[in-house]
């Protein structure tokens, strides 16, 4: 299965429960650069931000406060040229902030 057009994900608004079964399918998929927000806020995440991340091009908001997330901010954050808005806050992260965010010249919030 390929998601083709997808403009946004937003899990905030869901019982947590159903958003980490998303999550875990979602990880399965295959998804193209039309993902522009990612909105998964207080939704039980944990692991680590991987580093493909990078590769969701046109990706404008990526909101992931308040999870388990763990291990180093993915340097490959950088590449997401397009990105507005950044929220890894509350969240279980080790290591500094990737230098490769100053190459986000469209950050507004973070």
């Amino acid at each position: 299965m390929r998601i083709t057009t997808m403009f946004c994900l937003d899990f905030c608004s869901i019982p947590n429960h159903v958003a980490i079964k998303i999550a875990l399918e979602l990880k399965k998929l295959l998804i193209d650069n039309s993902l522009l927000d990612v909105k998964m806020a207080s939704a039980g995440l944990s692991g680590t931000l991987l580093s493909g991340i990078g590769n969701l091009s046109h990706l404008r908001t990526l909101l992931l406060q308040n999870n388990q997330l763990s291990g180093p901010i993915a340097a490959e954050i950088g590449k997401l040229s397009e990105l507005q808005t950044l929220e890894l806050s509350s969240n279980q992260f080790v290591g500094g902030i990737p230098s490769s965010l100053r190459l986000l010249s469209q950050l507004s919030y973070l």
